[in-house]
């Protein structure tokens, strides 16, 4: 298979790769409860999977994996106190360190001569809303084009929107991770509300519609990153810009930490992401 993680290239394969199709990769995740079937890691196993297939399907690199993400927010917290998830082994961390690094990771993607950045989070319910109000924020005085979204909004396979640990993430691990989902260790008996985070549909999973789902989503980053490439178009080169610019665009962005959605309260906050998402769209495709 193409080598395509950037961690595993040499100087001159980087800069091959680069030449070829300047996109970059990023994937997110985090260890959380994912069902008594499913490896703890199964957003970011997922992500990394989906990126990694979807440059060595249309170029492109992958930037090194993030395992640490947003969850202990007030929302957060509120849907873990229903999942039946006593000890969730979670590896969160506060919203403005996770996202602040995502600033520093645009500024470095640029850097090294990517026109183009595709931000895939397989975790999500609303942060990635945030991530990709940050990309916009960051393409709009610089010349990378950079766009996040959750691995669910790629998918363009029935009627498949998402889930937690239920028929759809869990056909999407067996498809991409095989080894690491096991339908044996659900309950013998169907149940109702959820088991560690899962509802009792994931016994419906099944790798062909795992596979159904991925392929819709590597076509989709396909065209995701040509429209990318295609608006780069007449910008100019990127370069490293100071840390005092990258701090500018950041103040920016905290002007707005009210209204993000790892800062909305408890369960009323559920509505209002319906609200932010229609502020940030993902691009039509």
């Amino acid at each position: 298979m193409t080598k395509v993680r950037w961690e595993e290239m040499f100087k001159d394969e980087m800069e091959a790769a680069i030449a070829r199709r300047p996109v970059c990769y990023l994937a997110y995740g985090l260890a959380e409860p994912h069902g008594l079937q499913n490896a703890l890691g199964l957003d970011g196993l997922k992500a990394q999977a989906l990126v990694e297939l979807a440059a060595q399907t249309h170029g492109g690199v992958v930037a090194p994996m993030v395992w640490w993400h947003i969850h202990e927010t007030p929302l957060g917290i509120a849907w873990l106190a229903r999942q039946n998830a006593p000890q969730p082994f979670l590896t969160a961390i506060p919203p403005d360190i996770f996202l602040h690094q995502l600033l520093y990771q645009l500024r470095a993607v640029e850097a090294a001569g990517f026109r183009a950045a595709i931000c895939v989070t397989g975790h999500y319910g609303g942060v990635e809303i945030d991530m990709r109000q940050l990309c916009e924020l960051y393409s709009r005085s610089r010349p990378l084009r950079a766009v996040a979204l959750a691995d669910w909004e790629a998918i363009r396979y029935k009627d498949y929107h998402g889930d937690h640990a239920g028929m759809c993430e869990t056909s999407q691990l067996a498809y991409l991770r095989p080894e690491l989902v096991d339908l044996t260790r659900m309950p013998a008996q169907p149940f109702e509300g959820p088991v560690f985070a899962s509802t009792d549909n994931a016994r419906q999973a099944s790798r062909s519609e795992g596979e159904g789902i991925v392929r819709s989503q590597v076509e989709y980053f396909g065209k995701l990153s040509s429209r990318l490439l295609k608006e780069a178009e007449g910008q100019p080169a990127g370069e490293r810009i100071s840390w005092d610019k990258t701090e500018r665009i950041w103040q920016e962005f905290v002007m707005d930490k009210p209204h993000w959605i790892g800062s909305l309260e408890g369960d009323s906050g559920w509505p209002r992401i319906a609200e932010r998402r229609k502020l940030f769209p993902l691009l039509d495709i």
